[in-house]
């Protein structure tokens, strides 16, 4: 068993994390759009854009895994991907 540093990010398997997205390109977000974030270098979540508000400083996203609705607010030292290639969901399923 491979042991992992402390602090080192887990990116699920079910994923290609591909290319950040900066703070001013939030407003390319759009309900079904799958994305992996990161706040403040804490665990990597990954959902479902859920929606935005219109100046795109907070969206909303659906954990996978059933794991609730979380706001994303741009303050938070937040980094944002959006996956490369078709992400499949926890279950393998096509996302």
């Amino acid at each position: 068993m491979t042991q992992r540093k402390r602090h080192e990010p887990i990116v699920p398997s079910f994923h290609d994390k591909g290319d950040e997205l900066p703070f001013h390109q939030w407003g390319q977000l759009e309900e079904g759009h799958n994305v992996i974030v990161q706040r403040d270098g804490g665990t990597l979540l990954t959902g479902v854009v859920d929606d935005r508000t219109h100046d795109a400083s907070v969206f909303w996203v659906w954990l996978d895994g059933g794991r609730g609705r979380v706001a994303i607010y741009a303050q938070e030292g937040t980094t944002v991907w959006v996956p490369s290639g078709k992400p499949e969901s926890a279950t393998g399923e096509p996302g």
